[in-house]
C-alpha cells in the first residue's frame, strides 16, 4: 500500500492522532435549536 501511495504522490505516513478534548466545553456556547422548519406547509 505504501508503494501505491508513494507512486501517486500521496503521504505514506499517518498523522498523529488529535488531542482529546472535553466534550462539555462546547455546551455553554450553543443554544438549543428547537424544531427544524422545512417549509413544507
Amino acid at each position: 500500500m505504501r508503494r501505491i501511495l508513494a507512486h501517486l504522490g500521496l503521504p505514506t505516513e499517518t498523522t498523529p492522532p488529535a488531542r482529546a478534548r472535553d466534550p462539555t466545553d462546547d455546551l455553554d456556547d450553543i443554544e438549543p435549536a428547537g424544531q427544524l422548519d422545512l417549509g413544507l406547509a
